[in-house]
């Protein structure tokens, strides 16, 4: 298994988060790490495991991609690019991210 968090220069912060269901309501939680499998993969997703970009230096535009570096426990890191779409399936949550 290895962990990993994450920063984005697009934002003052960055957190992990998750989704749970709390007495039948979809609740945002953060979460210190996500774990991956060795050899495996772990799914980023709205209403699941996601990263969060807190207070946005400017506004995401639908179509650009923002620059996200996800940082392992061993130290190192690797920079991804993510593509802003809009959020669309019912019953998602809109929160800005």
């Amino acid at each position: 298994w290895a962990s990993w968090s994450a920063a984005s220069p697009a934002a003052r912060a960055t957190e992990l988060h998750t989704v749970v269901d709390e007495g039948g309501m979809k609740k945002m939680r953060p979460v210190p790490k996500i774990d991956i499998p060795a050899g495996g993969q772990t799914r980023l997703q709205p209403g699941g495991l996601h990263i969060m970009l807190i207070d946005l230096k400017q506004p995401l535009t639908e179509g650009a991609n923002v620059p996200i570096t996800l940082i392992f426990e061993d130290g190192s890191s690797t920079d991804i690019s993510a593509p802003v779409r809009a959020i669309t399936a019912p019953g998602t949550m809109k929160h800005g991210h």
